[in-house]
């Protein structure tokens, strides 16, 4: 879900903006151009979309599918 679309549910959101200078698959590639914004309930942390505007990035919504299928919070994923 976007900022919007959690917010149109009910949601009581917050959101953080990562550089990819602070992504290990970004910085191994030596591109750090972009950054991802992550959407989650401010209550539980669970993890409830994302945007990635980077090149590649579909190599890293690859990850962030699985944190969402898994119902990861935004913690976990950080930690994975």
């Amino acid at each position: 879900l976007t900022e919007a679309e959690a917010k149109a549910k009910g949601h009581d959101v917050k959101t953080s903006l990562i550089t990819l200078d602070n992504v290990p698959r970004h910085i191994a590639a030596r591109d750090t151009r972009g950054l991802i914004k992550l959407v989650a309930d401010r209550k539980t942390d669970k993890l409830l979309g994302a945007t990635i505007l980077a090149p590649e990035a579909g190599d890293s919504i690859q990850t962030v599918v699985m944190a969402l299928k898994a119902s990861l919070t935004t913690e976990e994923l950080a930690d994975t």
